[in-house]
């Protein structure tokens, strides 16, 4: 009687283990903020903005300008750069078909050097992320700049 009692409860615990693995890897629904959203088509007009030399005087600071070409809203979920020297801004995430977008990008300058900056735009249309870049050179000097 005590083994049958001592294999139950491994059994039991075997199989309470079996379910809580099961329910944490293969169960777990995920939030997807673009589900039931129909897709839409984009236009950027630059991929890749060369800032140029910046001096200590000068904010490193760019510009992308996305557009809704399509026929739905443009939802932009989320923006996110992959150097945490960098930053970017957007101001709204829903534009409407032919409206357009600022997303602003921003150099925090540390030594002087080359600096490179990919910015990903994440959303409804096809090939999300859409992966933009941002590169300069930051010289730490001021700059003259010609009358």
């Amino acid at each position: 009687m005590k083994k049958f009692f001592v294999y139950s409860l491994l059994f039991i615990s075997i199989l309470l283990l079996s379910y809580a693995i099961y329910y944490r890897f293969f169960n777990e629904k995920t939030y997807d903020p673009l589900e039931g959203v129909e897709l839409t088509t984009v236009s950027i007009s630059k991929r890749n903005i060369n800032l140029g030399e910046v001096g200590k005087r000068e904010d490193a600071v760019g510009e992308f300008i996305v557009k809704n070409t399509g026929s739905n809203d443009l939802i932009i979920t989320n923006v996110e750069v992959s150097c945490t020297c960098s930053s970017a801004v957007l101001l709204e995430n829903k534009i409407s078909p032919n409206d357009s977008i600022s997303i602003k990008v921003r150099y925090a300058k540390k030594l002087p050097s080359y600096f490179y900056s990919d910015v990903l735009v994440h959303g409804n249309f096809p090939g999300s992320p859409e992966i933009l870049s941002f590169e300069g050179i930051y010289n730490g000097n001021d700059i003259e700049t010609p009358n």
